[in-house]
């Protein structure tokens, strides 16, 4: 089993910053989770978590980002 230490620097050579992995792994943990959640956890603002949701699907393509109902 591949542990978050181990798939942190993978993540870095696929071009993702510190926030973008934090946010990866911790939705890899629970999903789906909102912004605002996120951003209490990190501590930073919901705008910067929110780009850096969208790097993730840029990247990725499998993060959905959506609006609360």
């Amino acid at each position: 089993m591949i542990n978050n230490n181990q798939i942190r620097p993978i993540l870095a050579e696929l071009g993702l910053n510190e926030l973008e992995i934090n946010c990866y792994l911790e939705l890899l943990k629970k999903s789906p989770q909102r912004a605002s959640e996120l951003t209490k956890k990190f501590e930073v603002p919901k705008a910067t978590i929110l780009v850096a949701l969208y790097q993730l699907a840029d990247h990725f393509g499998i993060i959905k980002i959506g609006r609360a109902h």
